[in-house]
């Protein structure tokens, strides 16, 4: 991903659905990565986002 990522500076990644998929810990392993190689502005938290409340 993080490649990609690279390679693509529009692209962005839309995380809401992993979480899901993967355990909890993994999750935010994989969230640590992508925010510490700055891509943390191209995150995006979709709909099925389970771990992660955003205040309205």
């Amino acid at each position: 991903m993080l490649a990609t990522l690279y390679a693509h500076p529009q692209l962005y990644v839309d995380v809401g659905i992993i979480g899901y998929d993967i355990p909890e810990k993994k999750y935010y392993f994989y969230l640590e990565r992508l925010v510490n190689a700055e891509f943390g502005k191209r995150i995006m938290f979709g709909f099925y986002n389970k771990f992660i409340s955003i205040p309205m």
